[in-house]
């Protein structure tokens, strides 16, 4: 079953329509299956490509994969470990209202911040420079 996550107003469409809408215009367009597995099943995840914690839009097609729930959990368990990559570097912050504050280059490694464990920033960015690399890719064009 699927919650409804938000209500959105699009200036193409007069009505509005929910995420739930979304999903089922995607599984029309692209059938009932896993995208990852190709599993047909008939519980399926519309799950963020780019998570929307990492600068994914919420609300874009394009960004919205059908998944069935083993493909979803390893996918979320990889973001969850790509976000954790991110903060531990410096990249992004979590503020108190639940949002995030994104940090380009030059702020990473111009912080006093240390980062935890004994590696620098420097050596931390060049081990995880494909996690750095596309996450800065999607927030700093």
């Amino acid at each position: 079953m699927i919650k409804e996550y938000a209500r959105i107003s699009c200036n193409s469409i007069k009505d509005s329509f929910t995420f739930h809408d979304l999903k089922r215009k995607i599984i029309s367009k692209r059938g009932c299956h896993c995208e990852k597995c190709k599993s047909k099943t008939n519980i399926l995840i519309a799950d963020h490509i780019i998570p929307i914690s990492l600068g994914g839009k919420e609300f874009e097609e394009s960004n919205l994969q059908l998944l069935c729930s083993k493909c979803n959990k390893e996918k979320t368990a990889r973001d969850i470990y790509k976000l954790n990559i991110l903060k531990k570097v410096g990249f992004i912050e979590m503020c108190s209202n639940y949002s995030w504050w994104f940090y380009d280059i030059e702020e990473v490694l111009d912080s006093k911040i240390r980062p935890r464990g004994n590696k620098t920033k420097l050596q931390l960015i060049e081990e995880h420079k494909e996690i750095i690399d596309e996450f800065l890719k999607i927030n700093f064009r």
